[in-house]
């Protein structure tokens, strides 16, 4: 499984996240800044399945905004809204058994 994350932040949030987070399991940040591409159009999403070369629907996009979930399902992936309390886990348990059928 790769892990990344996808961000519509300014340029400096990558370097704050490698400070901050446990990097361990992350491959890769994409920052719209960067990119000159924001969620939830679907050129955002495309760089990152481009960048992967992976079909959208080997993605599973988690996000706490339901537009930028919306803007991933239209790409093709699927997605998960979470919201603050949520189990993820469960939730991408979920995801993952209704695909596996």
């Amino acid at each position: 499984v790769t892990i990344c994350i996808a961000t519509n932040h300014i340029s400096y949030i990558e370097k704050h996240i490698r400070n901050t987070m446990d990097m361990q399991y992350i491959d890769k940040i994409f920052v719209s800044a960067i990119m000159h591409k924001t969620k939830p159009h679907l050129n955002y999403y495309r760089e990152i399945i481009q960048y992967y070369h992976l079909k959208p629907e080997e993605f599973l996009f988690i996000d706490d905004n339901q537009e930028n979930v919306d803007g991933a399902i239209r790409s093709g992936m699927h997605a998960i809204k979470i919201n603050k309390g949520d189990d993820v886990y469960q939730k991408v348990i979920k995801v993952l058994n209704e695909h596996n059928k």
